[in-house]
Order: structure tokens, then C-alpha cells, then sequence
């Protein structure tokens, strides 16, 4: 059987001048995107040579970014109370959402349609980044300082997390006030499982949580460090989850009962920013050590992606002894079935999340192409209209 190997450390980059404030992997699965504490964001081509390209549009420190899984665009906030939607041509052009405070949160709906964002101190409000336009704001006063904010995949669900332990999530297709759940410590960290049943939130006091979205009850309350998690983000196409915490520790973990599978020690700083690439082949990790990470995904065989139920003993159809069962291993072995039977529709929820998203990556191409053949009709018909005007002149 094969064994499980753990990341593997691909690229480390040093920054001289200048702090990293978030990072994340764009592009290609070998390309980094990193906000600086400078104001610019900084592209990191990693193909044969390494080639740095800088984006200058912010005045002040990049806090956050985020990016689209679909098509290669780049959201940043930043504290100059803007956020800037890159939209990857040659000409590096990017468009402004003014706001009124400053950015510390950015999240994107997988169609990059809807940008959930937080500034100041309770602020959020939800954008339609292609059009630039604000969809509506969230109802967050009774909250103490809001310190992440998350959208789901489908953009359906949003969280929000607090320095006073409180995570909430809203349900952005109905106006009903928000679930809050109250935690042990601050909030430092959220993310959303691709299909939107799960959700993770990183606490200061070293506990990472894991909620279930439709069962509305807790998976996981593991305390996974002494330090802050300060970062968490689910891999999209496998059920594992990474964190980054102020110890310098990155994990690797098990996005069903939160248990840790690899502990990275690379960096020598508090960990802030850890995030999956779109396909989930690698991963990025930045530190207050002025590094940034690039990583490939664990190798792990079947054996440690799927739960197995033990063997058990073949028992003679003639002698099968009759054992009594306590009330307690009654509720026990019920709750096991349902952990169980969670485990196993999560996996094929994760399935038809993928495939949707497929299909609508395919869409967007369509679209694409559609839109250039309309183009190239468009040149066609005026050729033929110059060459009909020749024809006629000379007459």
C-alpha cells in the first residue's frame, strides 16, 4: 500500500524590500500573487526562469486578496480604502471599488460575480466585481470588530467572524437575520468547503472549528496549537484543508474531524496568509519572515482519503452469541453511523460541486468563443462592405 508523503516544499521566495501581507497561488499552478505592505502587488512566474512583475494601483498596504477559480482575475484590498479588480491582460489594467474604510477581508463566489468584502471595523457588504457595483450589506452592528468574511462557492451562504468569538452565517437568499455561534476566543480566520456544507473558522486560541452547514451542528473543536490560527482555506477537490498559525507552523489537515495530518515548519515568523490554487495541485504559504511558499499537495493513498470500516469477525451461522447493548453504546455506535453517513455525502456533494463547476468553466468558454466569432463576423461583413465601395468607386 502506499504511504501518505507529505508536501513538498516547490519554490521559497525571499523578499528584500518591503513586507508580505497576503499571498496567494495565480495563474498557473506554478504563479504567486503577494501584496505588499509597499501598496503593490507583486506576480511571481515560476516557470524555467523566475519572473517578477509588479501591478501598481494601490497607495497603501495590500491587506487581502483573492482570486478566480474560473478565469485568471485578482482581487486586492487594500488600506487605502479601495478594492482593485485585475483583469490579467498584457496592459495590467485594473478597476476601483472606493470605500469608506479601510480592507482587511475579500472573498469570491467561484463565477468571480459576487465579492464579499469587509472594511473597517464591522462593515461588509457584497459587490458585483464585474460590474462594480455594490449588491447589498450585511447586518453586522451587534458584532465586536469583524476580522474575516467568507462566501460560499455559489455564493448562497457568507461568514463572518469577530474578536469576540462570535462566527456567524447568513443566508444571502432569504432576508432572515444570521446563525451566530458563539466560540471560546476570537475569530482569526474563515472559509467555506467547496459545496458550501462545512465551514471552517481559525481562533485565536488555537482552536480550529468545523461546522456543518445543513446539520447545523459542530464536526470538529480542535485545539491544533498553542498560538492563533490566522488563516484557514479548504483544498477544492480533496477533503483536506490547510491552516497557517503565529507559531510559524503551516498544517495540513483533515477537514472531517479538524485532526492534523503534516505540520510544516519552513517559516521562522507568525504565519498569516495560506491558500489553495485553483486546481488544489499546490498551495502558498507568507510569513512575517518576508517569505513566500509555494507547495505541492500531500501525496496520499485511498486508504487515508476514505473511511473504512474496520473487519470484522466471521461469526458461524450456527453460534451467534447474543450480546447485550448498553443505552450509551446504543447513542454511541448511532452517533458513529451519522459521522459516518456525513463523511460519506460531503464526499459526493464535493462530487457534484466539481462537476458544476466544470460545466460552468466550460460555459464561460462558450461564451468566449461565441463572442469571437461575433467579432470576426463583424470584421468579415465591414471587409466586405469596403470591398463593395471599391467596386462601386470605380465604376
Amino acid at each position: 500500500m502506499a504511504e501518505t508523503v507529505e508536501p513538498t516544499l516547490l519554490k521559497s521566495f525571499s523578499v528584500r524590500k518591503g513586507n508580505i501581507k497576503c499571498s496567494c497561488p495565480f495563474g498557473t499552478q506554478n504563479d504567486i500573487a503577494a501584496g505588499m505592505d509597499n501598496g503593490n502587488v507583486v506576480l511571481i512566474s515560476n516557470s524555467q526562469t523566475v519572473n517578477v512583475t509588479k501591478l501598481i494601483g494601490h497607495t497603501e498596504a495590500v491587506a487581502c486578496m483573492c482570486f478566480s477559480r474560473g478565469t485568471p482575475r485578482l482581487a486586492t484590498g487594500s488600506l487605502d480604502k479601495t478594492v482593485r479588480v485585475w483583469v490579467g491582460n498584457s496592459s495590467q489594467d485594473s478597476f476601483a471599488i472606493p470605500l469608506e474604510n479601510e480592507v482587511f477581508s475579500l472573498s469570491s463566489s467561484f463565477q468571480f460575480d459576487q465579492l464579499l468584502v469587509g472594511s473597517g471595523a464591522n462593515s461588509v457588504a457584497l459587490y458585483n466585481p464585474k460590474v462594480l457595483s455594490k449588491i447589498t450589506s450585511l447586518s453586522t452592528e451587534k458584532f465586536t470588530k469583524i476580522s474575516s468574511v467568507s462566501i460560499s462557492f455559489d455564493g448562497a451562504l457568507a461568514l463572518t467572524g469577530d474578536m469576540s468569538g462570535n462566527f456567524a452565517l447568513f443566508d444571502m437568499r432569504t432576508p432572515d437575520p444570521p446563525l451566530v455561534i458563539q466560540l471560546s476566543s476570537a475569530v482569526k480566520s474563515t472559509a467555506f468547503r467547496e459545496n458550501g456544507s462545512e465551514v471552517a473558522a481559525g481562533c485565536e486560541d488555537g482552536v480550529l472549528v468545523l461546522w456543518d452547514t445543513r446539520a447545523k451542528s459542530f464536526l470538529s473543536q480542535r485545539k491544533i496549537t498553542n498560538s492563533s490560527i490566522d488563516s484557514v482555506d479548504f483544498n477544492p477537490f480533496k477533503p483536506l484543508l490547510v491552516a497557517g498559525s503565529a507559531d510559524s507552523n503551516v498544517f495540513i489537515g483533515n477537514p472531517n474531524n479538524g485532526s492534523v495530518l503534516f505540520t510544516l515548519r519552513h517559516h521562522t515568523a507568525p504565519v498569516t496568509c495560506t491558500r489553495w490554487s485553483a486546481d488544489g495541485t499546490t498551495f502558498t504559504s507568507n510569513a512575517d519572515d518576508q517569505k513566500v511558499v509555494l507547495w505541492a499537495e500531500p501525496k496520499m493513498d485511498q486508504a487515508n482519503t476514505l473511511e473504512h470500516p474496520r473487519p470484522s469477525l466471521e461469526v458461524s451461522e450456527t453460534f451467534k452469541p447474543v450480546q447485550m447493548v448498553s443505552k450509551q453504546e446504543e447513542e454511541n455506535a448511532e452517533l458513529e453511523a451519522s459521522k459516518k453517513f456525513a463523511n460519506m455525502m460531503h464526499m459526493i456533494t464535493d462530487q457534484i460541486a466539481k462537476l458544476s463547476r466544470v460545466l460552468s468553466t466550460m460555459e464561460e468558454r462558450m461564451k468566449h468563443i461565441d463572442e469571437q466569432i461575433e467579432i470576426l463576423e463583424h470584421e468579415k461583413a465591414n471587409a466586405a462592405k469596403k470591398q463593395l465601395n471599391a467596386h462601386r468607386s470605380k465604376k
